[in-house]
């Protein structure tokens, strides 16, 4: 079952949860955790390119969002260095679902790997 959160998605409510082999990011409700933060994307140019997507948001307020998501980051020292997500208004996602340019593309934010000495952000369709 796949949960879309509504837009108004609040930083305080994000936990990291350590795992041997990443950090998987915990959306707490209180009555329920999410894994990742799953989000439907709108106003955006995709360019699909094999196994990815990369994703220009057009959308001031989704990208304001995204933005305050990926500062979350920046400040947690417990994840240093951190790369960013997001350069120029645009995002890198593994396309898992076989989205092509007719479709709604919804995606989560799932976990943080360490790659050469640098935290990223693991970002999937839905």
């Amino acid at each position: 079952m796949d949960l879309i959160l509504k837009d108004n998605i609040c930083i305080d409510l994000i936990e990291l949860k350590y795992s041997r082999k990443c950090i998987k990011l915990l959306y707490n409700l209180g009555y329920i955790r999410l894994i990742g933060l799953s989000i439907r994307l709108r106003n955006y140019i995709p360019i699909f390119s094999n196994d990815y997507i990369y994703i220009t948001i057009n959308d001031q307020y989704q990208l304001g969002i995204l933005n305050k998501i990926n500062n979350f980051f920046k400040e947690k020292s417990e994840v240093q260095p951190y790369e960013s997500f997001i350069n120029d208004r645009i995002i890198k996602v593994k396309n898992n679902k076989r989205y092509n340019s007719d479709s709604s593309i919804y995606i989560c934010l799932n976990n943080l790997k360490e790659y050469h000495g640098k935290y990223k952000l693991q970002i999937f369709t839905i």
